[in-house]
């Protein structure tokens, strides 16, 4: 009878595992937007397309000191963070979206004309938690051509987290030496100027700490880190993967979330 119930386990927990797969938040599209003249209504372009429930997130820079922009309507509610780099102003915020936003923008303003970039980035909705809003962390500003920031430890603790770093810095046409993560490594233009970029990984860890930003000049900028949290099967299934590689333990005992055989 003992092989029995352990044959009986095993099959469930295939069952158990051949459930929804494993993934990480990643970002489906980038749409990048600039104002090269001076003004103080700066238009943000959405995503050509957008669906019920993705999670959009705007990454905004402008230059003139002091100059914190001001975002519209929900992105001002949902802001996370917004200061200034000591040469220019950011914002970075994000929107649950409705299914309406795709092809549309947006109006930032600035309280003085100046010259902006910005990204919006879009996640699936599938591919992210849904309700938990991402986390932020930014570092000082400073003058320097390495911005570094320091260590985020988003509440939900370690999932399957997506990660991006963000540095946002002074008007001015410099080249990126080093990324601080290897993927979707993208600058944030105003003409040839760069006034922003951002990099990002998948790591399913309870924080992190990205290496320093280097740039080809020294200028006034700060560097962040965000963090988005994976959709709740996501977790569901991390675990059950990690408890499946322990397999004399599995089959010998079954688990809480493992149901008990009877007949035996």
């Amino acid at each position: 009878m003992r092989y029995f119930r352990s044959f009986a386990l095993v099959v469930l927990g295939l069952f158990v595992l051949a459930g929804p797969v494993e993934a990480f938040p990643t970002i489906t599209s980038t749409t990048t937007s600039e104002e090269t003249a001076n003004t103080t209504s700066h238009t943000v372009s959405y995503p050509a397309t957008t669906a019920n429930g993705d999670l959009l997130i705007l990454l905004f820079s402008n230059d003139g000191a002091s100059d914190t922009p001001t975002l519209p309507g929900t992105w001002g509610t949902n802001e996370l963070t917004n200061g200034d780099q000591g040469g220019g102003g950011y914002a970075v915020s994000y929107l649950i979206a409705d299914g309406t936003e795709g092809g549309g923008s947006i109006t930032v303003t600035t309280p003085s004309v100046e010259q902006s970039s910005a990204a919006m980035l879009r996640i699936l909705a599938a591919d992210w938690h849904g309700t938990t809003p991402p986390e932020i962390l930014m570092g000082t500003a400073s003058l320097t051509a390495s911005p570094d920031v320091g260590s985020l430890s988003p509440s939900w603790g370690s999932e399957d987290t997506l990660w991006i770093s963000l540095a946002f810095r002074d008007r001015g046409t410099f080249t990126v030496s080093t990324w601080p993560l290897p993927d979707n490594q993208t600058n944030m233009l105003n003409g040839t100027s760069n006034q922003g970029a951002f990099s990002s990984d998948e790591l399913a860890q309870a924080s992190l700490d990205p290496s320093a930003w280097l740039w080809s000049v020294s200028t006034s900028n700060i560097a962040g880190v965000l963090a988005v949290r994976p959709a709740a099967a996501a977790t569901n299934n991390s675990l059950r993967r990690r408890r499946s590689a322990a397999n004399d333990d599995i089959y010998e005992e079954p688990t809480d979330d493992l149901p008990m055989v009877s007949g035996y």
